[in-house]
């Protein structure tokens, strides 16, 4: 992309909805976004449905985790009927995936509890999230 420059650790942040939106990406699309130096990843923008059990799945990792500093990733998809098609759920999400972004809001450098108070703030409804699929370089 055009004016994406790495930061200090060598690592380009992740663009945020608003500038997915500026190239033509919408709900369900994917596009190759230079994420380090040294390669790609598939982000992904999807849009899921916050009923009032929350998102349908877990996180890992964040800032102080027991593992360490590590991005926050999908832990675990629940099964069940949802709304808003949850059972296309792990069609969009699989356990791995990082979760980059939620609406507006950035995950990076959030502890799990912040992400999780942050994904229990949100109104019921449609809800966005950037992600980079598990297992691309």
């Amino acid at each position: 992309m055009v004016g994406w420059a790495p930061g200090r650790d060598g690592v380009s942040p992740a663009p945020s909805v608003a500038e997915l939106r500026e190239f033509g990406l919408d709900e369900g699309h994917s596009a190759s976004l230079n994420s380090s130096l040294s390669g790609l990843s598939m982000v992904s923008l999807i849009s899921l449905v916050k009923d009032a059990n929350g998102l349908g799945f877990s996180l890992d990792g964040g800032r102080g985790s027991l593992q360490g500093d590590r991005p926050l990733t999908v832990k675990k998809i629940f099964q069940g009927e949802r709304p808003g098609g949850a059972e296309q759920l792990p069609d969009l999400l699989q356990p791995g995936d990082e979760v980059l972004q939620i609406g507006e809001r950035s995950l990076q450098g959030l502890m799990r509890l912040e992400a999780w108070q942050l994904i229990r703030a949100l109104p019921v409804g449609p809800v966005q999230l950037l992600v980079r699929k598990k297992g691309k370089p």
